[in-house]
């Protein structure tokens, strides 16, 4: 999932090098994400607020196993539905307000990405487009908002930045 920041190195010229993820397979949210949520949600959203925790214990098992339709449609629900309330606190907001809500709308829409892979056969085609395709929304999300007018070094397996990948099944890559 695309995450914040991992690490932040100053070099000799005293320029900062970040380092930053955009990968959907990490499945723990960063500290301090679910109360950031629950204050943005605020207490009129409860029923949600315990949905999203029972998503969040949920999602920890989505890539040790295939997901039932019933969990993968409560998921979907639940992430989208978070996504979609943040960006309706994004459009109200400025600045490193709307910028922090567009971050934690982009890490729900990455969770339902992440469910969306453990509903196709391990090793397909689909899973493997969908999760090029949320790693391509959660890449041109960083350069467009967190990284914008920074120069980036993209380090990934081939598989992923390639332009096109010959794997039997010919996927759709997010190179």
């Amino acid at each position: 999932e695309v995450r914040g920041a991992v690490s932040s190195v100053v070099g000799a010229a005293g320029r900062e090098l970040h380092i930053t993820g955009f990968d959907i397979q990490d499945v723990a949210l960063q500290p301090g994400t679910m109360e950031e949520l629950k204050r943005i949600l605020g207490s009129a959203h409860a029923a949600l607020i315990a949905r999203l925790e029972r998503a969040e214990s949920m999602i920890r098992t989505v890539r040790a196993k295939r997901t039932s339709d019933a969990d993968a449609a409560e998921l979907n629900a639940v992430y989208r539905t978070v996504a979609g309330m943040l960006a309706d606190h994004e459009k109200r907001s400025t600045g490193d307000a709307a910028a922090g809500l567009a971050f934690l709308q982009r890490q729900m829409l990455s969770r339902a990405a992440l469910v969306a892979t453990s509903l196709a056969p391990p090793g397909s085609r689909e899973a493997f487009e969908t999760r090029d395709a949320e790693m391509a929304h959660n890449f041109n999300y960083l350069m467009q908002r967190r990284h914008a007018d920074q120069k980036v070094i993209v380090w990934g397996h081939n598989s992923h930045v390639a332009k096109q990948w010959p794997l039997p099944q010919n996927p759709r890559v997010m190179g």
